[in-house]
């Protein structure tokens, strides 16, 4: 009888990898996760396009913003960390709903093979070897509507709707992770010890059923288990930063209750290095179901406060839009609050949060002035100024963008891929862009 091949892969899921993921696989690989460029992470906050008439910044000086309109007030909140851009075009910019090119850069005729740039920089991140449990963290509750409405997340085509239940994305962050910080050294030591004797009890167990040759391959494992067990016993304790396990959600009714969970559950995935890329999608591209008894706010975001909106300035869709601005201020608040593993600073000084629309005028259906917030730590990767940076492009809801003024909304989302170490962009987006660089003046 043949013995069925063993490898490293296989081992530890017999060995039971669950519980030594976190912290030891990057040892047996040899290859720990490392930052690629000025940031190490990125979270795109997808929601539906907005207005110009309440989103753009009332008065400026310069770049500077003095003065937040009402739908993006609690932005002044983060203001030292923020630019805010507008006036850039997608490449077909009436396309109309479902259309690709928000974080794919390229239209319906491409739908069956775009990719969305945060499933790229995953690749792209793998390809460079920084691995990660989870490579693409994508959350957002879409629940009743994912059969009638897309996403932004897209994958050779294919649609890729995120976990809308909190407890399930929950147990799929955390169900296999062994943190290790809030204890001392005595304790540190067992658990490390302990994790490796489980290790060494299923080898041990392994060995009746294996022939000769395997049992010798296997004892060369057992054998790096030791040395990894010796080494574990001869590191520091080291500093683990914020990197703790929640309490369990509980999922509720209210999907912008769901989705606040959901942000601190991927704060919490950044803060233990399970993901470097995450995503969260508010609605899908027809609905949003809005229920906010505290503001008071309710409808659905699409049909009542933008496409019946106008008559009355956009002023729900404006209190709504306040509302989301508060939730990306939230995220950056507490990326700004907890601290790196390694005692580098805070997470936002290695994060970069982006906000990203499926229109620029949604009650056109148009992507002639594409609007994106990027939040980030100070003299990492942003320009940014005390008062908050504003950059505006071309593109207005007049009309189209002029031929050659270099002025695509997909040039932004290059930021992204620059600020993550990834310097070649072949494979994604447009590939008659040109040239095919970031956005000048985001970037230091």
């Amino acid at each position: 009888m043949t013995m069925p091949k063993l490898t490293r892969r296989g081992l530890l899921k017999t060995a039971g990898a669950g519980l030594i993921a976190a912290p030891f696989l990057s040892l047996l690989d040899g290859r720990p996760a490392r930052a690629a460029g000025r940031v190490k992470r990125v979270l795109f906050f997808c929601t539906m396009g907005t207005e110009p008439e309440i989103w753009t910044p009332t008065a400026l000086s310069g770049d500077n913003i003095t003065t937040f309109n009402p739908g993006t007030a609690p932005l002044a909140d983060i203001r030292e960390n923020i630019v805010m851009v507008e006036g850039l075009s997608s490449g077909s910019p009436q396309e109309g709903h479902g259309c690709p090119q928000a974080l794919c850069g390229l239209g319906f005729q491409y739908d069956n093979m775009v990719t969305s740039v945060d499933q790229f920089i995953s690749d792209k991140l793998k390809a460079m070897n920084i691995n990660t449990p989870i490579p693409a963290l994508l959350l957002g509750d879409v629940t009743g509507e994912a059969a009638t409405g897309k996403v932004m997340f897209r994958r050779a085509g294919t649609q890729l709707y995120p976990l809308a239940s909190p407890r399930t994305a929950f147990n799929t962050i955390f169900g296999g992770f062994v943190p290790m910080n809030g204890t001392g050294v005595d304790a540190l030591n067992k658990r490390r010890l302990a994790t490796c004797g489980l290790i060494e009890d299923d080898i041990a167990a392994l060995q009746n059923r294996l022939g000769p040759r395997e049992r010798n391959r296997l004892q060369r494992h057992y054998d790096s288990i030791k040395q990894i067990e010796t080494r574990l016993m001869q590191m520091p304790q080291m500093p683990m930063g914020s990197c703790t396990i929640p309490a369990m959600p509980t999922d509720a009714t209210n999907g912008l209750t769901n989705n606040r969970m959901h942000l601190d559950l991927i704060v919490n995935a950044f803060a233990c290095d399970i993901t470097r890329v995450a995503g969260i999608h508010y609605g899908n591209d027809q609905s949003l179901k809005v229920d906010l008894p505290s503001i008071p706010l309710s409808g659905n975001e699409h049909g009542d406060f933008i496409h019946t909106g106008a008559n009355e300035g956009y002023a729900r869709l404006a209190k709504f839009e306040a509302w989301l601005a508060g939730e990306f201020a939230y995220v950056v608040q507490q990326l700004k609050t907890r601290d790196e593993a390694d005692g580098s600073g805070k997470l936002l000084d290695n994060t970069l949060v982006i906000w990203c629309r499926d229109f620029g005028e949604a009650d056109q259906h148009w992507q002639y002035s594409m609007k994106f917030v990027l939040a980030g730590g100070a003299n990492k990767y942003l320009k940014t100024s005390s008062m908050g940076r504003y950059i505006k492009g071309v593109g207005t809801k007049a009309g189209p963008v002029p031929t050659g003024s270099g002025d695509r909304h997909e040039r932004v989302l290059l930021n992204v891929c620059d600020a993550m170490g990834i310097s070649t962009f072949t494979g994604f987006g447009d590939p008659m862009l040109s040239p095919k660089k970031p956005y000048d003046g985001i970037a230091l």
